[in-house]
């Protein structure tokens, strides 16, 4: 899967962010990505994530696992 009008790899993408590279970085690799590309690859992410990934529990209120009334 491509970013929108560009030949960019949306899991390339995905990758440098993974590996912990900034959005500066990323931006130097690849000239033509906007914050708004960048901001949609971290949504499709995600959201694919959620598709796959069962809800987090609740938090916990107390060092003991018990939740406030």
């Amino acid at each position: 899967m491509t970013l929108d009008g560009l030949r960019i790899l949306l899991r390339v993408v995905l990758g440098y962010l993974a590996q912990g590279e900034s959005i500066e970085t990323i931006r130097k690799e690849f000239p033509s990505l906007t914050e708004a590309h960048l901001q949609a690859c971290i949504a499709f992410a995600a959201a694919s994530a959620a598709e796959d990934l069962p809800p987090p529990p609740p938090k916990a209120d107390d060092e003991h696992g018990m939740m406030a009334r």
